[in-house]
């Protein structure tokens, strides 16, 4: 929480061999980027005055937080098309999601077919009267997932 009469704040956090500053903000919360899911982190602040000077103490136990990022909703297959060159799977588009990763359901269990940044896909690999199962997660830049998926699925018979 903000500080009456602080300057600004140093945010640190606890390494192998210690506190290490991460960086100095006027504002009363700081972003720490280089962090990964499900990692531990143990963070402290102290304030500072214009010059960069400590002003305050600090508590030495600091704050753990465990990184867990928000999930985006999950994509829900809207629908199916019958194309001359296979099973057009449309979803709803997800804010937050950069793309999605489409899935059919094999005797095995899920497997991935493709990447798209757009709310559709062709399966091109399907047979006439066959039936498919299929379900979407979004993925960032890296092709991680953002999002949950439909362990169910949705299914279609391809005439």
């Amino acid at each position: 929480s903000a500080v009456a009469g602080a300057y600004g704040y140093r945010v640190f956090y606890k390494g192998s061999s210690g506190w290490k500053g991460m960086g100095n903000t006027t504002a009363n919360s700081y972003i720490d980027e280089d962090v990964r899911n499900g990692g531990t982190y143990t963070y402290t602040v102290r304030c500072v005055d214009q010059n960069g000077k400590f002003t305050s103490g600090y508590n030495d136990n600091g704050w753990t937080y465990t990184y867990q990022p928000k999930q985006l909703d999950t994509p829900q297959i809207t629908g199916f098309q019958s194309t001359a060159q296979g099973v057009k799977i449309t979803w709803n588009k997800v804010s937050g999601a950069y793309g999605y990763r489409v899935f059919y359901k094999g005797s095995s269990g899920w497997k991935a077919m493709g990447n798209t940044t757009s709310t559709t896909f062709i399966d091109t690999d399907v047979r006439n009267g066959g039936t498919y199962t299929y379900t979407v997660r979004g993925v960032d830049k890296n092709g991680s997932y953002v999002t949950s998926f439909l362990s169910s699925g949705k299914t279609i018979i391809h005439n």
